[in-house]
């Protein structure tokens, strides 16, 4: 296309100079045929139409030329505001392009982190739903172990009230007593200290619990009986009291170990729904990060095609604005030329001499002007190809 332009404006030159010398050729006819046959008054007149014929292709020349300006200004206008909107689109796609690969590695960061944080809370959730088992595991076993404790106490104690009441109420009644003693000893829920107290009365009052009831009975030992029985009640009593003591100690003992482990599993509850929540949340922002990650490489690989474009689209402009500069220069150059091709002949033709002896002159000098304005036109011919030739070099 630029090439096409160029040609062009070779070819109208050269329009333009061969007129030129048509209107020489024209003018130089027409003086000789009225040296011929007219007078010289007639001849000058022919030499003023010609005269004016070229003062009209010199106006048309102007005119074309200054329109030439006025297209070249615009586009040099175009020229100069598109390359620097150029350059600072393709600066703006630069730092654009740096944001978003700074933005896609702070994102992939955070991403890593959460990926880490979710990890560790994972590993944390885990570690509380194994404490809760084994706390849950522990409480059991001392329920369980509470259950047989307390239930051996409950059975002293019950084993010692019934000794207490029997003792009291056989207190007279020898017999029967220490069968009863006899009975209560052979127990084997009944502390260890309760049945050497209740072997040592039975030593003392009966000899032997192997005898029989009734043929151990010796009346002069009621008083011994009575106080030994009496101080064996006492013993009983507080022995129950002891071990009502401890039972009451076991089941304040259990309800607060079962209230420490309601906190804890509580507590513990309560964490793993937090590091579940925490959890989750994390995963969603993590998802969201990776979503805005890949939109941002795909948005940096379109930047990058635009970028690359715009470079391109500037060298291209680059390229044409200095052709065109180029062209713009010599078509100016060749019109300049023609117009001082067209004033020459001009001045020749307006020559005082030329006038004044128009058929002589022009008879004579027709041959010298005409072969004058032919070397011109030769001259101009040849300066075309060579601009011609060296244009499309530069092409």
């Amino acid at each position: 296309a630029t090439s096409s332009v160029y040609l062009e404006a070779l070819e109208n030159a050269a329009m333009f100079l061969m007129m030129a010398k048509l209107a020489l050729s024209l003018a130089a006819l027409l003086v000789q045929t009225h040296a011929a046959s007219q007078s010289t008054a007639a001849s000058i007149s022919a030499v003023h139409k010609v005269i004016q014929m070229l003062e009209d292709m010199s106006a048309t020349a102007k005119k074309e030329k200054m329109n030439e300006e006025v297209e070249y200004a615009k586009f040099s206008t175009w020229c100069a505001n598109e390359q620097p909107s150029l350059a600072a689109e393709i600066k703006a796609n630069g730092e654009q392009l740096e944001l978003l690969q700074m933005a896609t590695s702070k994102l992939d960061s955070d991403v890593k982190d959460l990926r880490a944080t979710i990890a560790e809370l994972q590993n944390t959730v885990a570690e509380h739903e194994a404490n809760q088992k084994a706390q849950t595991a522990q409480r059991e076993k001392d329920h369980a172990d509470f259950l047989a404790e307390s239930k051996d106490y409950e059975e002293s104690v019950d084993a010692l009230e019934r000794a207490i009441f029997v003792l009291q109420k056989q207190n007279y009644n020898r017999g029967a007593t220490e069968a009863a003693l006899v009975q209560l000893s052979t127990r084997a829920d009944l502390p260890e200290k309760a049945k050497n107290m209740l072997a040592a009365f039975l030593s003392m009052t009966g000899k032997s619990k192997q005898e029989p009831a009734g043929l151990s009975y010796q009346a002069p030992e009621a008083n011994a009986y009575e106080f030994q029985s009496g101080s064996i009640i006492d013993l009983l009593k507080k022995l129950k009291d002891e071990f009502s003591s401890k039972l009451g100690d076991c089941r304040k003992e259990e309800m607060n170990s079962k209230h420490a482990y309601e906190m804890i599993i509580q507590d513990l509850t309560d964490s793993i729904a937090n590091g579940e929540t925490d959890i989750a949340e994390k995963q969603a922002d993590a998802q969201s990060k990776v979503e805005e990650s890949a939109k941002k490489k795909k948005d940096t690989l379109a930047l990058t095609a635009l970028k690359a474009e715009n470079e391109k689209l500037l060298e291209v402009t680059k390229t044409e604005c200095s052709q065109k500069a180029l062209s713009f220069e010599e078509k100016q150059k060749l019109r300049t030329e023609e117009l001082q091709a067209i004033a020459k002949a001009i001045e020749i033709l307006s020559s005082p001499d030329v006038l004044e002896s128009a058929s002589t002159y022009l008879n004579l000098g027709q041959q010298k002007v005409t072969s004058s304005l032919a070397q011109v036109i030769v001259d101009r011919k040849s300066a075309l190809v060579g601009h011609s030739e060296g244009i499309h070099r530069r092409l």
